[in-house]
């Protein structure tokens, strides 16, 4: 089985979906069939009509950039990670000086989990 981590985005759209979950499933699809089946309304928030991935979804097969075909061998790592975007300053605006120069948490964050190249 799967080890399947889930953003805590979900959460409150779907009463019950837990943060981690096992699941049975021989591609990133059937993942999100499984879940499907029983938190019904998830998959269109993880795809579009198509079926592709909607663009703010990424998700990590074994910490590798997986899509809706990508294999899921037994005991493998699936991440869903929702991407948060906004907040910034408009292009052409300046960072405020306290963070210029700075990582912000994600950059630091990423880093410390391995997943950053720098």
């Amino acid at each position: 089985m799967a080890d399947v981590r889930l953003p805590s985005t979900l959460g409150p759209l779907f009463p019950g979906l837990p943060r981690q979950l096992d699941v049975e499933a021989a591609t990133v699809s059937d993942v999100i069939d499984q879940l499907e089946s029983e938190w019904p309304g998830i998959r269109d928030r993880l795809c579009e009509p198509g079926p592709a991935l909607r663009r703010h979804i990424h998700v990590y097969v074994n910490r590798e950039r997986a899509k809706l075909e990508t294999p899921v061998a037994d005991e493998a790592r699936v991440d869903v990670i929702a991407a948060i975007s906004g907040g910034g300053p408009r292009t052409g605006e300046a960072l405020p000086a306290q963070l210029q120069g700075s990582a912000t948490n994600c950059e630091r964050n990423a880093r410390a989990d391995g997943l950053s190249s720098r």
